[in-house]
């Protein structure tokens, strides 16, 4: 446009109207901004600029900035999928090199992570503004790998495929860790245990920050369940050091301790058949002072929290039994402990549903392994653990063994037939389970069935 159409555009419109711009255009006010044309002098205030990428990086509009690297990204290599001699003025004219843009691409990521592994400083509107637009960078990220699919490698960007919610989980995993860890000891008046105080500090922290997720952070994850993905992954760092300590060698009153927050059992002792109902109503009655604790915390959160332990003590409760440290010789201890499983069953699963877990699946699994207890006839031993592997596609054939252990009436002639039917007939089987929950199997807290994997025996 030359400068006496601008003049004459000026003069012609006595009243200039500006489209409303969107948040990324920055408006710089101008005042008596002169332009001579034919002797005249104008005036032009409000002149409107486009923030640059630099711009936009630094005052955290991250989401834009991104895309502005998509728009170059995609100009940069629809230049070079056309090829150079057919396109060369449209190269000349092409300002972004693929150097200059990895480097900016690498200083927006570099931002990103940070913002991400600072969400627990999030407090004000500003900080959780600035975590939604990382959020929603690595979703637009993750879209714009789908586009590059198929495309051969040479002709895609090398830095393609992103993989930012791989890395996004890595992070917060990370984190997650780490602020265990680093959890300080309680210092209350009253606990002489160095292992207690490092336990209730732990607890603590715990609680802290889904607390701080349930308030300040899940605002920010507008597409995701991140007061879910949250709690699972400080359940599991929780029960990892909680392990830790007590693989280390405990006190007996340490050890009381230990096993109340872990929901040991004690269903791998003799003592569990002598005294199966006053060790597990001792037991539920510590978990449900613990649930007490976190009353507080949002529903949502809560409920997922609740879900997760509901499924670990459950499977600690099964570890405990196959760790071959019983064996039920005749058929009244095995229907025994076959009644003491299902009352067991019905406590726990009371407890948890009334708390707020949403696993009531669960509720059949102990009835199922007490059912193996209770049958005599090796056949119908073998087409039950078969059925157990349907409905529990992780259910191994260690898993198999173990419980099988307990019988300790069957020969070994018919425990190597039980085992050679349940290998030939496990297999379709698990292929089958794997395809019907293809979809469902993404969320850890979808169903019971994938309880068995975590139902450790080693």
């Amino acid at each position: 446009m030359t400068a006496g159409s601008l003049a004459d555009r000026a003069v012609s419109s006595s009243k200039p109207k500006f489209l409303k711009l969107p948040k990324f255009f920055k408006k710089n006010n101008v005042q008596n901004n002169d332009i001579k044309c034919k002797g005249k002098t104008l005036s032009i205030t409000h002149l409107t600029i486009p923030l640059t990428f630099k711009q936009n990086l630094n005052e955290k509009r991250f989401l834009v900035a991104a895309k502005q690297l998509i728009n170059r990204e995609e100009r940069l290599f629809s230049v070079k999928q056309d090829g150079v001699g057919s396109n060369k003025s449209r190269v000349e004219e092409e300002e972004d090199d693929e150097e200059r843009l990895r480097k900016d691409s690498e200083d927006l990521f570099k931002a990103v992570w940070y913002t991400v592994e600072n969400t627990f400083e999030v407090q004000t509107e500003k900080e959780k503004e600035a975590l939604k637009q990382a959020v929603l960078v690595l979703q637009q990220e993750d879209e714009q790998d789908r586009r590059w699919q198929g495309v051969g490698e040479k002709e895609r960007p090398l830095w393609r495929p992103l993989c930012c919610r791989k890395t996004h989980g890595s992070l917060l995993q990370n984190m997650v860790e780490r602020r265990m860890d680093e959890a300080m000891p309680d210092s209350s008046v009253g606990i002489q245990s160095s292992i207690q105080k490092e336990i209730i500090g732990k607890g603590k922290r715990l609680k802290e920050d889904l607390l701080h997720v349930a308030k300040h952070v899940r605002c920010c994850y507008p597409e995701d369940n991140v007061c879910q993905l949250y709690a699972t992954l400080y359940h599991q760092a929780f029960s990892t050091k909680l392990r830790e300590i007590a693989d280390f060698g405990l006190s007996d009153e340490d050890c009381e301790y230990v096993l109340q927050w872990v929901k040991y059992t004690k269903l791998g002792t003799r003592e569990w058949l002598k005294n199966s109902e006053n060790v597990c109503t001792e037991l539920l009655d510590g978990l449900n002072e613990h649930i007490l604790n976190f009353t507080k915390l949002d529903k949502t959160c809560l409920k997922e929290l609740l879900s997760q332990l509901h499924k670990e003590v459950l499977a600690e409760y099964v570890r405990k039994t196959m760790k071959k440290k019983i064996k039920l010789t005749d058929e009244k201890k095995q229907e025994q402990a076959a009644k003491a499983l299902r009352d067991n069953s019905q406590k726990i699963q009371a407890l948890f549903s009334e708390a707020g877990s949403n696993l009531d699946d669960l509720r059949e699994i102990l009835p199922k392994l007490a059912e193996v207890l209770t049958l005599k006839d090796p056949q119908f031993i073998a087409l039950e653990i078969v059925k157990l592997s349907r409905d529990y596609p992780d259910f191994s054939e260690a898993h198999a063994c173990a419980w099988l252990y307990l019988k300790a009436n069957l020969s070994t002639s018919d425990q190597k037939n039980i085992k050679k039917t349940f290998s030939e007939f496990r297999e379709p089987d698990l292929l089958d389970g794997q395809d019907r929950d293809q979809d469902q199997e993404q969320d850890p807290l979808y169903s019971s069935r994938n309880f068995f994997s975590k139902v450790l025996l080693n």
